[in-house]
């Protein structure tokens, strides 16, 4: 009987579910569904906030505005990203399939070092297999090691390549820069370990909506609501409910 490494499973999963996607595109690599996207996460009093918009554009057209840019991928992290929709599609399922193999084999979750590890491998596999165009696809990992209580936010480029910021908070998308000011000058003034949750989730929605006036690719929460996220000690992964979410919208985006 042949073992399937876990390369060769990774590999493999890549091969299904991109021919299953693009399938679903016409057979096309990559239908230029992108996300003029704000994504963000950073840290608070309780464990790490994470905040996305969630519109697609085509060219100049506004595809979908209820696209979901959050996965959870385990009990404690999530992914979120900006560029490639397909892509993306890909990358989050994949890894969750990975990741769920590897605890139904040893019967636990990978550790969040291994999950960071996994990720890695996974993009430079994918960087691999997909020479021949760009991928196009920033993701953000989000996490919290369980044990030690040490919170991870890292941004992860298509080759693999990990960036480790020096700041409490991570920004990306074609509204990053308005995003990065605007945590940057809440951070300046502000300790993340005071930062209640209420306050957490006003900031990532006061955040979006200045993206969003900043960038038209921007879902406006106005408009569009957003999806919020947490990650922390005591309950692992959980979305924000979007009742939640519009109440908040309509208090900060008066």
């Amino acid at each position: 009987m042949n073992i399937e490494t876990p390369g060769t499973f990774a590999k493999r999963k890549i091969e299904e579910e991109a021919k299953r996607i693009f399938s679903l595109a016409g057979g096309r690599k990559t239908t230029k569904l992108e996300t003029g996207t704000v994504i963000m996460s950073f840290l608070y009093k309780d464990g790490i906030m994470i905040g996305a918009d969630r519109q697609i554009s085509g060219g100049y057209k506004i595809v979908r505005t209820n696209f979901p840019k959050i996965t959870r991928v385990s009990s404690c992290a999530a992914l979120s990203f900006c560029g490639q929709v397909n892509m993306a599609q890909i990358v989050s399922k994949v890894y969750t399939d990975i990741l769920s193999a590897i605890k139904f084999r040893i019967d636990e979750e990978v550790p969040i070092q291994g999950q960071i590890k996994k990720f890695e491998e996974l993009m430079q596999q994918l960087a691999l297999l997909f020479d021949d165009f760009d991928i196009g696809t920033m993701f953000h990992f989000s996490g919290i090691d369980r044990t030690t209580g040490r919170p991870y936010l890292l941004e992860f480029y298509e080759d693999g390549a990990i960036v480790k910021p020096d700041a409490p908070y991570i920004a990306e998308g074609s509204g990053g820069t308005e995003a990065r000011t605007t945590l940057k000058n809440f951070f300046k003034t502000k300790d993340f370990k005071n930062l209640e949750f209420e306050e957490a989730a006003r900031l990532a929605i006061s955040t979006i909506r200045v993206s969003a006036e900043a960038d038209a690719g921007v879902g406006d929460p106005r408009l569009q609501s957003s999806t919020l996220a947490i990650i922390d000690m005591k309950n692992g992964f959980s979305f924000v409910d979007q009742e939640k979410i519009k109440a908040l919208i309509t208090e900060v985006c008066k």
